[in-house]
């Protein structure tokens, strides 16, 4: 009578190997550099800042700045409201091309209440809007653009690089 395969010694070995190999390590963002400590951890998520560099499955994302705009001459936010350019450098050492999409890779909250992204927004600028594909060993740099009330107080940014896999994204935080 032969045992049934798993009860064998090589089977387990194999299966063991398997929940490694498609793991694949950590799922949780780690900092690369940052601005002066301003790394934290909040209700289970690490959050950078401005200047922050934080890198997850060989993704690297800096945190390059926040800029307050009230518009240009043909574009401008609503009444109360203010635009905010949000600008990141987006690094692949994977061995594949990353496709970025400001409308589906990041997702936004002001004061705890989800935004949108501006298209306004990002026209009233001469930066390049972050939407495209990274090859392997390159870089990106461009903006996020939303309009927001002209009294915010917190911006929260989560950038998911594989929107397949949405449980792995890296939060930054900006405070006015």
């Amino acid at each position: 009578v032969k045992k049934p395969i798993y009860k064998r010694w090589w089977f387990w070995v194999i299966a063991v190997i398997l929940v490694i190999g498609f793991t694949g390590g950590s799922n949780e963002p780690e900092i690369v550099s940052s601005n002066g400590g301003s790394v934290q951890q909040v209700a289970g998520q690490t959050q950078f800042a401005i200047g922050d560099t934080a890198t997850l499955n060989n993704v690297f994302v800096t945190f390059e700045d926040v800029t307050e705009s009230r518009g240009s001459e043909f574009i401008e936010p609503a009444d109360g409201n203010v635009f905010l350019l949000c600008e990141f450098t987006i690094e692949n050492h994977t061995d594949s091309e990353l496709n970025i999409s400001s409308l589906v890779c990041f997702n936004a909250y002001v004061d705890d209440y989800t935004t949108g992204l501006s298209f306004s927004a990002e026209s009233s600028t001469n930066k390049n809007a972050l939407d495209g594909t990274i090859a392997p060993g390159k870089k990106m740099n461009g903006i996020i653009g939303y309009e927001v009330p002209r009294n915010w107080k917190t911006l929260e940014i989560h950038f998911t690089p594989d929107f397949w896999s949405s449980n792995e994204n890296f939060v930054f935080v900006c405070n006015k």
